[in-house]
Order: structure tokens, then C-alpha cells, then sequence
């Protein structure tokens, strides 16, 4: 769960291919969990092109930063603590894009969300090299 959460996967395939295996040796009961979490990361890629493909996400708002979000099922991944942590004023306004995207989409869903696993990519250029810091949402 942590590697699909994370994008630390080699592959969707791959890990589709794992859990086609567990299937067969151990039967569907095993293996369900698995499935739905592939479904989300899947569907979750389905939307994140049709959101950058949207009107919300070229008008502008969204500036220099490139915003990826997985929208998962209640139920299926780990459960993972919420917190109450004050967004940047900056990050917040792209969730707002995004969220307004999303429920224009689906009325009737609410989205909770989880900065205890979210994480940032800055990027630098120096005079010696372009540079990616990765951290999480709290550094």
C-alpha cells in the first residue's frame, strides 16, 4: 500500500501482475483488498489527466505548480490519522481548484484530506545543476 501511495512502484503493471498471482494461489478473498487499491490508483490517473485537461486547471490559478492527487476509497487502504494542519495559503488554493473539479464531477462525494502522506518535489536550477529536494508536507 505504502509503495502505491508513495509512486514508489516499478510498475501498475507489475503489482496488477502480483496480485493476479495471489489470486490464483490463495483465491479472491485475498487478493480483493489489493484490486480495489490498483482500481483507485488507476482511476485516480483517469482523473488527474481529465483534471489537467479542465478549464480549472489552465485558467491560470494553478501558477507553476504541477499538482498530483490520488483519491482513494474509504475502507480499502490502511487507515492513515487525520490532522489538523494549517495548508500554506498557496497549496491551499490549488485544493480548492481541485476540489471544486472534482465535486462538479461527483456531487455527491466528499474529499478528506490527508497531509500526513502528502509530499513535495521542489525543484532548483544551480549554476551546476538542476536539483529535487523531495519532502513532506510537514518539512
Amino acid at each position: 500500500a505504502v509503495r502505491l501511495l508513495l509512486g514508489k512502484s516499478a510498475s501498475l503493471d507489475d503489482e496488477q501482475t502480483v496480485v493476479s498471482k495471489i489470486k490464483a494461489q490463495c483465491g479472491p478473498q485475498f487478493s480483493a483488498t489489493l484490486e480495489r487499491m490498483l482500481k483507485d490508483i488507476d482511476l485516480s490517473r483517469d482523473l488527474l489527466s481529465a483534471f489537467r485537461e479542465s478549464e480549472e486547471s489552465r485558467d491560470g490559478r494553478m501558477g507553476d505548480v504541477d499538482l498530483n492527487v490520488l483519491v482513494l476509497r474509504t475502507g480499502t487502504w490502511p487507515k492513515i490519522p487525520l490532522c489538523d494542519l494549517q495548508m500554506p495559503v498557496r497549496l491551499s488554493n490549488h485544493q480548492d481548484v481541485f476540489r471544486s473539479f472534482y465535486l462538479r464531477q461527483y456531487p455527491s462525494r466528499r474529499l478528506t484530506w490527508l497531509p500526513s502522506v502528502a509530499n513535495c518535489v521542489l525543484r532548483a536550477d544551480f549554476p551546476k545543476g538542476r536539483k529535487e529536494l523531495v519532502a513532506s508536507l510537514y518539512q
